[in-house]
């Protein structure tokens, strides 16, 4: 099999993710103090967020971890613990 076959075969496979569901994990940076709501700007576009861990500073990061209609579910990232930054 070639690798380019070996590639689409696996791709078929993996769930499709698109639109604000592609946000879900994603860390972003408050704008605002979220406590526990305010701004925030995750994947280059402000959004109006809602912790649900605790409030978060205003430069601090976040991760998403659901949508609700037009808001993101967020939780604070603790320092050190970043990962897949999309601001």
């Amino acid at each position: 099999m070639k690798p380019c076959s070996r590639i689409a075969l696996t791709a078929q496979h993996l769930p499709v993710v698109s639109g604000v569901e592609s946000l879900v994990g994603a860390v972003g940076v408050a704008k605002t103090d979220v406590g526990p709501n305010g701004i925030a700007r995750v994947a280059a576009d402000e959004w109006s967020v809602v912790s649900e861990g605790g409030p978060i500073p205003k430069g601090g990061l976040l991760r998403v971890k659901r949508v609700e209609g037009v808001s993101l579910i967020v939780e604070p990232v603790p320092q050190g613990t970043e990962r897949r930054a999309v601001s």
